[in-house]
């Protein structure tokens, strides 16, 4: 079953990217993607694969490690029990005038 998606996910890519020259297949499950034009200085390119169970395999859950300084200040942004004080997001007309 892993296979059939595959095959109908790389089918999709190829019809999506059908005369595109920025986009490459270098293998069944490796792709390429040029993103702007060759001269450009902000010119990258972008490689894709997806994993040989894909699409069944989990992606992994990133635990985000945040420094002393950032859970501090978040901290300081609330009244440390996570509530955020009234008025917080509310937009300062005068300063938009």
């Amino acid at each position: 079953a892993a296979n059939e998606d595959q095959e109908m996910e790389l089918e999709a890519l190829r019809s999506i990217y059908e005369g595109d020259e920025c986009f490459k297949e270098l293998g069944p499950t490796n792709f390429q993607y040029r993103v702007c034009d060759n001269g450009d200085p902000k010119a990258f390119l972008m490689e894709i694969s997806w994993p040989q169970k894909y699409p069944e395999s989990k992606k992994k859950d990133k635990k985000e490690q945040l420094t002393k300084a950032q859970k501090r200040k978040l901290a300081d942004k609330t009244d440390h029990k996570g509530e955020l004080p009234r008025g917080w997001n509310w937009v300062d007309v005068i300063k938009h005038l």
